[in-house]
């Protein structure tokens, strides 16, 4: 079993893997010690696959990079289809949008999003608080009549910790601002 390589420095890597390719009578070796330097030096990583190979070549285990951090806001979201309004939430509206994109006929825009917390149960509560709110305009599950908009964008979200409020107010004031210098382009 290979030895944990515990302290992952970049540049012992690759002169390791150097050594090998010069070293080395195999081809195959070369061949794949160049192109793990070559991606590496362009790129800046390894991907998986070529990691677990630079395990096998160098004899030792290579531990995955740095993981990307895990979106932790929490927004409710409107996406507007012809007539129709998605109300829900989403660590990520634009990507929502999307992937809810593939799926329709109609072009879908983002129409408005706020921030509520980074909480998802809070998340929850708002989006449940906000459907009861504009519950005589529903058409199915999570989709409203257009004319919600008017109600859906007067909502502000009433947290139970101050300090989240605040932090609530400043992002979607910030929101606010995006959106009317939008709207303001049409």
């Amino acid at each position: 079993m290979p030895k944990r390589y515990i302290s992952y420095k970049k540049d012992d890597l690759l002169e390791k893997i150097y050594k090998i390719v010069r070293a080395s009578e195999n081809a195959i070796y070369r061949r794949d010690c160049n192109e793990m330097i070559l991606y590496f030096v362009r790129n800046g990583y390894l991907p998986t696959s070529m990691r677990k190979r630079a395990s096998e070549i160098v004899g030792i285990e290579i531990p995955d990079g740095p993981k990307p951090p895990v979106e932790s806001r929490r927004y409710l979201y409107a996406i507007q289809a012809s007539d129709k309004v998605k109300i829900g939430y989403s660590a990520n509206p634009k990507s929502r949008m999307r992937s809810l994109q593939t799926a329709s006929t109609d072009k879908l825009s983002l129409v408005w999003q706020c921030y509520v917390g980074d909480d998802d149960k809070e998340a929850k509560r708002q989006e449940k608080k906000l459907h009861r709110m504009i519950s005589h305009f529903r058409i199915r599950g999570e989709w409203f009549k257009l004319e919600c908009l008017v109600a859906v964008r007067g909502y502000r979200v009433k947290n139970y910790y101050t300090k989240v409020e605040k932090k609530a107010d400043e992002i979607n004031s910030s929101l606010d601002s995006e959106y009317s210098a939008v709207m303001a382009n049409l």
